[in-house]
């Protein structure tokens, strides 16, 4: 899906967030300076979904398949090759560019759901022994 909307020309990705846009201007009835700052909030906060997702994905599936230890690192990894990756692609895109802070927040996505993803595990195992001795 990444690569997908990657692929997808500039003026086309424009058109697909100005959709969520126009909902957000008709709801809250916002200025023209005030629509391009959500137009580039919409952007950049799909960009933070995305590789919250994919983080998710890569985290849960790696520790399905390695006895449930989740290497960090290599979650991390993965997620930043496929935002660097993800980037050069879009440089040859017509009307698209590549650009270093949209890794950063690609890449703070993936980090900010390794981090919910580490802590919710974490507290559900504790209360898992806890409940163990408990019944």
């Amino acid at each position: 899906m990444i690569f997908y909307m990657s692929s997808k020309p500039g003026d086309e990705s424009a058109r697909t967030s100005l959709k969520i846009v126009d909902v957000i201007v008709e709801k809250l009835n916002l200025t023209e300076n005030q629509i391009d700052k959500v137009h580039f909030a919409v952007r950049k906060t799909a960009h933070f979904t995305e590789y919250f997702i994919l983080s998710f994905l890569v985290a849960s599936t790696y520790s399905e398949f390695y006895n449930k230890k989740l290497n960090i690192s290599l979650v991390l990894l993965v997620c930043l090759l496929v935002a660097t990756s993800d980037e050069f692609l879009q440089s040859f895109i017509e009307g698209r560019g590549s650009q270093v802070k949209d890794v950063l927040i690609d890449f703070s996505g993936s980090l900010t759901q390794l981090i919910a993803f580490i802590t919710i595990r974490a507290n559900v195992t504790k209360k898992h022994k806890r409940n163990k001795y408990i019944g």
